[in-house]
């Protein structure tokens, strides 16, 4: 089976957040078991809340375990291609459209699973690499034109 890719600072983002997941699990455990000693159950607040808060960090450790299992890291460091555009590659580009109004935007290109978690680290808008913008980005140099639907990209830089 084929694995979709993410960067490295993806891969060590979700690696970040998995780990804290399982020491805030650990956390609510504890104070489920000390909520579960308070008799009912079905009235305990602490309880309920506590039991909440585990079914919520599990869903995010399966949604996490499924994407380290579903993807590969790439070390984009080791690249010897400097002038085109590649996965992984931080990319500014001027964004013009049909009344001719620019906006320059800096653009990172990263895979699909890892955009939730590593926007959050990044100073560019990250996009993904199989994106209409990210995928028609790729393999371009300085000075190209794209278009897509009414917006015209200039790329002014790329950074590897």
């Amino acid at each position: 089976m084929k694995k979709d890719i993410i960067t490295l600072d993806g891969y060590d983002e979700i690696i970040r957040i998995f780990s804290k997941l399982k020491k805030d699990k650990e956390y609510w455990v504890k104070e489920k078991q000390i909520a579960a000693q308070q008799g009912d159950r079905s009235e305990n607040a602490e309880y309920i809340s506590a039991k909440e808060n585990i079914r919520n960090i599990d869903k995010q450790l399966y949604r996490i375990d499924f994407i380290l299992n579903k993807t590969t890291a790439v070390d984009i460091s080791k690249r010897n291609n400097k002038s085109k555009i590649l996965f992984g590659s931080v990319v500014n580009v001027l964004k013009i459209d049909k009344n001719n109004n620019e906006e320059e935007l800096c653009l990172k290109i990263v895979g699909t699973y890892e955009l939730i978690y590593i926007q959050k680290i990044t100073k560019c808008l990250c996009i993904s690499n199989i994106s209409p913008l990210g995928s028609k980005l790729m393999m371009k140099e300085i000075g190209d034109y794209i278009n897509i639907n009414d917006f015209e990209y200039e790329i002014l830089n790329i950074e590897n």
